[in-house]
């Protein structure tokens, strides 16, 4: 960038247009502007619009311009602080505060509270975008020229690097009732979201499965008892060894007829007994489940089949069971002295190959929304909008120079924040002129370029909206 600049000095010695050397400096003014006014980390430092409402009186060297607010409210009414105090990070002398300053010799306390050594300074609330613990409310040190409490004013020790907000007693800015317009903080919120899943066969915690043992069992016609009309015998029950099941029997949350079972099957009658006549677990749902996949635990009882023997003669099995997985509570497995929704077998013995239990979940999702907006959005106010060109009517030739161009960047309650090269600041609307959307940014010591030839000032004008953003 210097290098560009001794070019265009060069080039305006050699009678060049001046307004070349504006472009150079108006690019490394812009790029500048990304510092935060007054050094603040998180939000930029401004001068609070209320200090126009407080008295100011001589006090010489002590403060820019020789003029000083009397802190009429804090512990010395007599104490001064100078018209910029808070408007950039720095420790700022409290000479009304007793806890850091002794009036008698005018300097600091031998042993000052801890706050006040530390760095600190004046924030919006509503513009900045960030939470840097933002605190404050009305002036505990400054009335208005009417006698009045001035304020609010707000303002941060975190927002200023290396600092922390250790002063007491301190709380957080309730922007929405300092911020009637809106404000910029937004949020982000993480809402966990509980989600039951309905697994295969209707099972809750494990799908119903359909038992590999059950493809040794014999089958044998059996009519309308069974979709296929195929069940398997109950050749192990023997008191009714010819009891008949359906081949899906278990594999779906659902009562299943318990034929070989007398207390729960009249075999006489053909039929079941009715709630009432017989134990609960008779007219519970329940279905067949695989301990060995089934992350959760409900309930889970079984072993050797008590009913059906395979094609060879043998024992079928071993089959697992739930009445827990189906809804319903497993009356026999409270019987054996255990409690709902823990599982009596030993998943080491009858899952050899391992088993998911205990190291998987799948029925808690977690979903993240945001950023949202925390308050409405304000983008136009006192006759300006965002974005619009606008100069400020008064002159600061270090910071805002007579003519510069700025950006409207936002509102807070009775002003408005302009991007300038410089940095950011909040004006009061009746000393802001807007300008035409083609006019060209300026850089200090440069006025408004209506000199420029056309294809000059289109391309400056389109440079700088780039490298602002816009």
């Amino acid at each position: 960038m210097l290098a560009a600049v001794h070019r265009s000095f060069a080039l305006a010695a050699n009678g060049q247009d001046f307004s070349t050397i504006c472009i150079v400096l108006l690019l490394s003014g812009v790029r500048q502007s990304a510092a935060l006014a007054g050094d603040g980390v998180d939000c930029a430092c401004i001068t609070p619009p209320g200090f126009s409402d407080i008295a100011q009186v001589n006090c010489g060297a002590m403060s820019p311009g020789n003029l000083c607010m009397v802190a009429d409210r804090s512990d010395d009414t007599n104490a001064l602080y100078p018209v910029d105090y808070g408007t950039s990070c720095k420790v700022w002398p409290e000479r009304g505060d007793e806890a850091c300053w002794d009036n008698i010799t005018d300097t600091a306390v031998a042993s000052p509270a801890s706050w006040c050594s530390k760095k600190w300074c004046y924030v919006d609330p509503c513009t900045c975008a960030k939470d840097p613990a933002v605190v404050g409310g009305m002036s505990d040190l400054f009335n208005k020229k009417d006698g009045t409490q001035a304020g609010a004013f707000y303002y941060s020790y975190t927002n200023c690097a290396g600092s922390t907000n250790t002063r007491p007693a301190q709380t957080k800015v309730d922007r929405e009732k300092a911020c009637p317009n809106g404000y910029a903080y937004t949020t982000t919120t993480t809402t966990t979201t509980t989600t039951t899943t309905t697994l295969v066969g209707g099972g809750v915690a494990c799908a119903c499965v359909d038992p590999t043992g059950y493809q040794t069992v014999p089958l044998m016609s059996c009519g309308s008892q069974d979709p296929g009309q195929k069940c398997m015998k109950s050749q192990r029950v023997a008191a009714s060894p010819n009891a008949l099941y359906p081949k899906n029997y278990g594999t779906s949350c659902q009562v299943w007829p318990d034929r070989a079972n007398e207390a729960c099957w009249n075999s006489t009658s053909d039929e079941a007994y009715p709630v009432g006549s017989a134990p609960a677990s008779c007219h519970a749902r329940w279905c067949i489940v695989d301990p060995c996949t089934c992350p959760n635990d409900p309930a889970i009882q079984g072993g050797m089949s008590p009913y059906f023997n395979n094609a060879d003669g043998t024992q079928a099995g071993p089959f697992f069971f739930s009445y827990d997985n189906c809804g319903s509570v497993s009356n026999w497995l409270k019987s054996a002295g255990a409690t709902s929704k823990t599982t009596a077998i030993d998943r080491t013995k009858h899952c050899p190959n391992g088993f998911t239990f205990g190291k998987t979940t799948t029925i808690t999702t977690t979903a993240t929304q945001g950023p949202t907006a925390s308050g409405p959005a304000v983008t136009a106010k006192f006759g300006f909008k965002i974005k619009d060109k606008v100069s400020w009517k008064r002159d600061d030739p270090k910071y805002v120079p007579k003519g510069q161009i700025g950006f409207v960047v936002g509102f807070t309650v009775d002003r408005v924040r302009v991007k300038f090269p410089e940095g950011t600041w909040t004006f009061n609307p009746a000393e802001l002129e807007r300008q035409p959307d083609d006019a060209v940014l300026s850089a200090a010591g440069c006025e408004t370029m209506a000199g420029l030839s056309a294809a000059t000032a289109l391309l400056l004008f389109h440079v700088t909206r780039s490298i602002a953003g816009l």
